[in-house]
């Protein structure tokens, strides 16, 4: 059994979830939630609801006692990363392991009997089952009248390319703001000409947190072919960012997940900055890094 804490937004949770998804499907073995961040989450962090129930996961809630099983206790968990922060010194627990960015060989050399934590950035802890990502990361109920929409709006003779802001949490969290940057207009025209340069005349859809932000801030080359998608819930803006033709993202992986799920040919256009720290900046870069990624400065 493995067991993952599933954290933070959409894309977070689902990205998660999926890197389980990984480790379980490579032993065999069920994969199980603890949803216990939901329901004590820090004070600090962005107040997020647990949303990928909406999608048609596979994966059951792990109960308390399945959790204690395999994950020591907080104070246990506390000295163990004191240590290996100031002493350089690893200790290993046999059924929990809380070691960020693995190497690939590290990850599906993990048991197959485990709490697993940390960071895992990008695509290649779950590039193996993309088939099965792509399966079950559709939504349970039929697509509202409103997706549908929208949808209507990708079948043109001219390409339809997604455009995501982030902005919400990233500027009026502390703790959030602090460690991502904030992509600035300038990589947003950078990235709307290069897209044109390799594709030629293309349309937008824009998604954002801040959408009112970007009508009054924002100045689009070409208004009569812009499309702001609103009214829609976030997990439906996920869904339609994948089915976009190409991809300007922001730093965020609600659009980046989304872009990586497109299923067609897509060019996605990257932000060269995500955090402020300059070596977690390059591990993140450096894992989403692809034939088809075009990073851009962002600053």
């Amino acid at each position: 059994m493995i067991i993952v804490k599933p954290v933070g937004g959409l894309a977070s949770q689902l990205h998660k979830y999926s890197v389980g998804k990984a480790l379980a499907y490579k032993h065999g073995v069920p994969l199980k939630l603890d949803l216990s961040w939901f329901e004590d989450r820090p004070d600090t962090d962005t107040p997020w609801e647990y949303v990928i129930d909406r999608f048609d996961i596979k994966a059951e809630e792990a109960s308390v006692s399945e959790v204690k099983k395999l994950k020591p206790c907080y104070f246990y968990v506390k000295i163990k990363r004191l240590v290996e922060k100031f002493f350089g010194i690893e200790i290993p627990f046999k059924s929990y392991s809380n070691k960020s960015f693995l190497s690939i060989d590290e990850f599906f050399s993990l048991p197959s009997n485990l709490y697993l934590e940390g960071e895992f950035t990008g695509f290649k802890y779950i590039e193996s089952i993309k088939d099965i990502i792509l399966e079950e990361i559709k939504p349970k109920n039929n697509i509202s009248s409103l997706q549908k929409k929208y949808l209507e709006c990708l079948i043109d003779s001219m390409p339809v390319a997604s455009i995501h802001f982030r902005r919400g949490d990233f500027i009026s969290n502390k703790t959030a703001a602090n460690f991502h940057c904030v992509c600035s207009s300038s990589y947003y025209h950078t990235a709307i000409m290069d897209l044109e340069a390799r594709i030629g005349k293309y349309k937008l859809m824009v998604f954002s947190d801040d959408l009112d932000w970007v009508k009054e801030s924002f100045n689009f080359p070409d208004n009569d072919s812009v499309t702001y998608v609103e009214g829609l819930q976030d997990f439906e803006e996920f869904q339609l960012m994948s089915m976009c033709a190409h991809n300007i993202i922001s730093n965020s992986g609600f659009s980046w997940f989304s872009a990586w799920l497109n299923p067609y040919d897509n060019i996605i256009i990257s932000p060269k900055k995500w955090v402020h720290d300059k070596n977690i900046n390059q591990i993140i870069l450096d894992d989403l890094d692809s034939s088809n990624v075009v990073f851009i400065e962002n600053e």
